[in-house]
């Protein structure tokens, strides 16, 4: 792909959800020297969700994402 011009690479829409997968996806964009762009989301967290959390996404009847409570 490199060879065809690609500067990035990205999972958007499907977050990588196991880290040795991701870790090899970086090793070898470093390789390459090629972007990674990453869509960052747990779905253990987000599960059916389409929005954050909150009194919007409850008026809307939308599945809210809650916050990360660290």
């Amino acid at each position: 792909m490199k060879k065809e011009g690609i500067i990035a690479i990205s999972d958007d829409g499907n977050a990588v959800q196991g880290e040795s997968v991701m870790l090899e996806a970086l090793k070898r964009a470093k390789e390459n020297n090629i972007l990674v762009i990453s869509h960052c989301e747990d779905k253990t967290i987000s599960k059916n969700g389409v929005v954050n959390e909150g009194i919007i996404a409850t008026k809307l009847g939308l599945a809210g994402i809650p916050r990360n409570q660290i």
